[in-house]
């Protein structure tokens, strides 16, 4: 949106205004001809007034040693050294009279110095446009009679010279500037003899207008040094800012507008013009000087002020921005000071200012609505997006359609049978979406099966060993019906459930609020538990975080999910729970680095399972490979690690079934990307891999001891302890989700997960295909399934 702003200014402001001076008279090449020194002389002062000093002295002139100066406003006239002849120095004021077309006076004047000054001659040309003009108006005037005389009288030869410089002229009027130059060239010899100053200045403008200022600079500057005027100036000051000479201009423009005080303004020109072309090419410091400058020079206008305030932003200089860009939007409400009073309030950080000042109807308002419906996009929000700007994006349209599906989902988990394996199939029976108001909800029915397979006969689990196992005699797990195991080792067809609810009204100072609730799977060897979160969280276009509160079932065996019955007693325990705090996050320390990081605090309670508490840690650096198909893409290092108070991941009764380790350190590359959105397909990923550490602490075979009627066993069983384990060796992971338009009503999704370290290996998946009730042009991320629903939770 800035780039609207201030491409306009910038337009503006490169395009000086050459202001090319006429320096052609009624017919155009008389005062371009002139050949005498520049002397500033009074236009009222009649030409013949002018005191003769030296005739003979010497007509060199030098711009750097004047000698015959005009003293700036209230100071004493200083002495003048007088070294041309009256008539010489009466030239100036005799080209003004031809120029203002008061011939007879001219003519007196002429008259007048030729007695006074008997050595000096006027020019021809100057004679010669005197005559030819008293003759044009002697036509119109004249009885028949004297104009028939007035024919037979030779006309004087016209000089080849003045002749040139005439048609030079008015080619340059008919903005023939080319031609103009070509009917010049010849005459550069002559004009350089001559020192012919308003002739050399004429080539420099006409070398400036066809965009060749070298040359047109060398042309204003040799005119300079014959005859000071502001004419060349002017040209040598413009010729300076095209050519990008910063500091040259610099110094020009104050010496120059300090003896001619009427170059302020195109001085002023000059040296904005120049800093607009450096703005654009991102050298602003440069472009500050100039603009400081100019404004001493010349008051700035609006696209000059916006200029300036437009380099202050890239100069980092936001505050002096917005205040400037505040003062030009409320003299005028437009949408340039708009775009830049809102850029420059955002990297202040000066919400509530933006706030007010956007509330009032204007070009500020419309421009602050569509960048907050841009946050929203940019921030996953949707519908708030679509909502608050139903014009910001075509592919948003019924961006808030109802949807049903349906899907198929699975997940494997290696180790012992019946221990801890686990093979878990989920077919959603229900999953439907939609919206009340701006709150999104998701409602999952899931039927769900559990198998952990058939365990060893000598495998731990429940209340093993037996009394006659202690005694060596033969295992429970021998005598045991093998359905029965079976049985206590799956759940076939349990219903679990899921609502999740998503408020979009940014309350809480722009923060999202989500919640969610459910069952675990019915069927297992204990009733299903509850399950439920709270998450708080905000994003923004440079960091983002989320802090959950969150009761989750622990589902990495039946142990922990659903419970297990004990062979020998038929007692059932298990089915455990964790319940704290996750903070997640990350923050954009430059735009090529960004930072992320993990924090989870758990307590894990299950029945008749000895308590325990467990931290994680995540911590990533990702490089931001900026890719135009990707609305992120990063790769870098990853540190991750876990640890948990007790070892609890056994399978006799204390214990839960779930991985506890005392330290699970893991040094990984990091890959994190997703797709653009509003695209007719989305992916998104993340990927890890490098070595894995995986220590397991000794523990008991029984944490909270025997029951009381195996008390007389309690002294053998408290002695007997799992050991420690320490693992190391490759680690990777691997996460899938994405979805594709199969047309305007449905959508293929898919998901899938795995994971391999040194203890275990596992693998889920998930396809799942949505109807949307109204036709929809794009997929987004909201369309992904949510997390925690289906396998691989």
């Amino acid at each position: 949106m800035a780039a609207t702003g201030q491409d306009a200014v910038l337009e503006q402001q490169t395009r000086p205004q050459l202001g090319l001076t006429d320096v052609t008279h009624p017919d155009s090449a008389v005062e371009l001809s002139s050949q005498t020194p520049a002397v500033e002389i009074d236009e009222g002062t009649p030409a013949a007034q002018v005191q003769t000093a030296d005739p003979e002295a010497s007509v060199q002139y030098r711009a750097d040693a004047e000698r015959v100066t005009t003293p700036p406003s209230g100071t004493t006239e200083p002495a003048r050294e007088h070294i041309y002849s009256a008539g010489r120095r009466a030239e100036p004021a005799l080209w003004a009279l031809l120029h203002r077309g008061q011939y007879t006076r001219l003519k007196q004047d002429i008259a007048q110095l030729r007695a006074d000054d008997p050595s000096w001659q006027p020019p021809a040309e100057l004679l010669h446009w005197l005559d030819h003009h008293l003759a044009e108006q002697g036509k119109t005037r004249a009885a028949p009679g004297r104009a028939a005389a007035a024919a037979s009288k030779p006309a004087p030869p016209p000089d080849p010279y003045g002749v040139a410089l005439a048609r030079a002229g008015r080619l340059q009027d008919r903005g023939q500037s080319a031609a103009a130059l070509q009917a010049l060239t010849p005459w550069l010899k002559t004009i350089r003899a001559r020192r012919d100053s308003r002739a050399m200045t004429q080539v420099g403008w006409l070398r400036l207008t066809l965009e060749k200022p070298e040359p047109a600079l060398a042309a204003f500057q040799q005119a300079l040094q014959w005859r000071p005027s502001d004419d060349a100036a002017k040209g040598e000051l413009l010729a300076l800012s095209a050519l990008g000479e910063v500091d040259p201009l610099l110094l020009q423009a104050e010496s120059s507008t300090a003896r001619w005080p009427a170059l302020r303004e195109p001085a002023a020109d000059a040296l904005r013009a120049l800093a607009a072309r450096l703005h654009q090419q991102d050298d602003y410091a440069d472009a500050a000087r100039l603009l400081k400058s100019a404004l001493v020079l010349w008051p700035a206008d609006r696209d000059a002020a916006l200029l300036t305030a437009w380099n202050d932003f890239k100069l980092g200089r936001y505050r002096a921005a917005a205040d400037a860009f505040e003062a030009l939007y409320r003299a005028e409400s437009d949408e340039q000071s708009a775009d830049g009073l809102l850029l420059s309030l955002k990297r202040l950080g000066d919400d509530d200012q933006l706030r007010r000042l956007a509330q009032a109807p204007g070009p500020l308002h419309a421009l602050w609505q569509r960048d907050q419906a841009e946050t929203l996009f940019s921030q996953g929000q949707f519908l708030s997006a679509y909502r608050l700007d139903p014009d910001l994006n075509p592919a948003l349209v019924n961006i808030d359609s109802p949807a049903l599906g349906l899907g198929l989902g699975w997940r494997s988990r290696t180790g012992e049978p019946g221990l801890g394996q686990l093979n878990e199939q989920a077919e959603p029976l229900l999953l439907a979406s939609g919206w009340l108001g701006a709150m999104g909800v998701t409602l999952a029915i899931e039927r769900v099966s559990l198998d952990a397979g058939k365990p060893a006969p000598d495998a731990l689990i429940g209340s093993w060993p037996a009394p006659q196992a202690l005694a060596g005699q033969e295992r429970i797990g021998q005598t045991l019906d093998g359905q029965a195991e079976r049985e206590a080792n799956r759940v076939d067809g349990g219903l679990s459930w899921r609502l999740q609810l998503d408020d979009q009204r940014h309350w809480l100072g722009g923060r999202q609020l989500s919640a969610a609730i459910g069952q675990t799977p019915t069927g297992g060897a204990l009733d299903p538990a509850w399950l439920g979160s709270l998450r708080l969280g905000q994003r923004r276009s440079a960091f983002a975080w989320n802090a959950t509160l969150e009761h989750q079932p622990v589902s990495e065996s039946i142990l922990s999910y659903t419970g297990m019955r004990d062979p020998a007693s038929g007692d059932a325990w298990g089915r455990v729970s964790r319940t704290g705090l996750v903070l997640d996050g990350w923050r954009l320390l430059t735009p090529d680095w960004t930072l992320a990081g993990l924090l989870r605090a758990h307590a894990y309670r299950g029945t008749d399972v000895a308590d325990n508490s467990g931290y994680e840690l995540g911590l990533s650096l990702g490089r931001n490979l900026k890719h135009p198909d990707f609305a992120y893409l990063t790769l870098g290092p990853a540190l991750e690690a876990r640890h948990f108070e007790r070892n609890l991941n056994q399978f006799t009764l204390g214990h839960g079934g779930y991985y506890s380790p005392d330290l699970d350190l893991g040094l990984m590359l990091a890959l994190d990307f997703q797709t653009r959105e509003a695209a007719p397909w989305l992916l998104r990923g993340s990927a890890r891999a490098g070595w894995r550490i995986q220590d397991e602490a000794d523990s008991p075979w029984f944490p909270l001891g025997l029951p009381s009627d195996r008390a007389t066993d309690m002294v053998a069983a408290s002695a007997m302890r799992y050991p420690s384990s320490r693992k190391q060796g490759l680690g990777a992971s691997l996460q899938l989700q994405g979805a594709v338009r199969l047309s305007p009503h449905w959508q293929l999704g898919v998901r899938l997960s795995g994971s391999h370290s040194p203890q275990f290996d596992e693998l889920s998946g998930m396809l799942f295909l949505h109807r949307f009730f109204e036709p929809r042009a794009a997929v987004f991320s909201s369309d992904l399934l949510p997390a925690g629903l289906g396998s691989g939770r």
